[in-house]
């Protein structure tokens, strides 16, 4: 692993008791093909408990699926992303302490830092919604107002439609990477929502080169979902976040 120079520990409020607790530092640089081992190690790592994970994931697949048919709260469910993501990121660290990936896990995000957790989620949807009001805001109007939606869309012109979701696109790009660690810190750097995001826009402008190449490790993977029907989900969500957990290691962590 290419790393940079020490760098002392970033300044965090005392978690806690009985709180899981991280030396974190400042986002360091690794090599480029470590974006495909983090999903190699996330396949190890899930190969050493399949039956825990399985469980984990189909329990949380049925949980999704009773959220989503009531309304409103499915709606309020988009918020909870980071603190269900805490709770899989939970999962992976007691796996890697040697404890044993539990359903509770699911719910182990409602902590006493949830209120930043969500927050966090707050934030990054508040930021989405100004990207799409500034990207296809007017357009959205006219087809809301319009007659005939659908005559007026395929009226557009196409090179203005794809200008428009280019730039959503790279618009999006940073929300995402500031979204990515966010919940790590928090959960396991004790950090404020700004302190998180920012670091984690931070560590993966700094780690482009692996991001790339774990993107599209992870978009092969999940061209595998399209041949198994689905199922494949049941391994490629569980890899999924801990590879977000190995990740976070392997740039945070000393």
């Amino acid at each position: 692993m290419d790393v940079d120079n020490y760098t002392p520990p970033l300044q965090a409020a005392p978690p806690a008791a009985n709180e899981p607790m991280l030396i974190v530092h400042e986002p360091r640089v690794v090599i480029g093909d470590r974006g495909a081992a983090w999903l190699t190690e996330a396949w190890d790592a899930f190969k050493a408990a399949p039956v825990s994970w399985l469980l984990l994931c189909i329990a949380g697949a049925a949980l999704w699926f009773v959220i989503n048919l009531i309304p409103l709260l499915n709606i309020a469910n988009g918020l909870l992303q980071p603190v269900w993501g805490a709770g899989l990121l939970l999962a992976v660290h007691a796996q890697r302490n040697g404890g044993k990936v539990k359903v509770a896990h699911l719910f182990a995000g409602f902590g006493p830092k949830l209120g930043r957790l969500v927050l966090s989620g707050v934030v990054a949807g508040g930021i989405m919604l100004v990207i799409v009001g500034i990207t296809v805001g007017s357009l959205a109007v006219q087809l809301l107002q319009a007659p005939d939606p659908q005559a007026l869309l395929l009226g557009q012109d196409m090179n203005s439609l794809l200008l428009r979701g280019l730039v959503a696109m790279a618009l999006t790009i940073p929300v995402y990477a500031a979204v990515w660690f966010a919940p790590a810190l928090i959960v396991f750097g004790n950090m404020g929502v700004q302190q998180s995001l920012l670091l984690s826009m931070q560590a993966c402008l700094k780690n482009v080169w692996p991001f790339l190449i774990y993107s599209l490790c992870l978009t092969v993977l999940g061209i595998l979902t399209v041949f198994t029907f689905g199922l494949a989900l049941l391994v490629i969500i569980p890899m999924f976040y801990i590879s977000v957990y190995l990740s976070f290691r392997d740039i945070f962590i000393d």
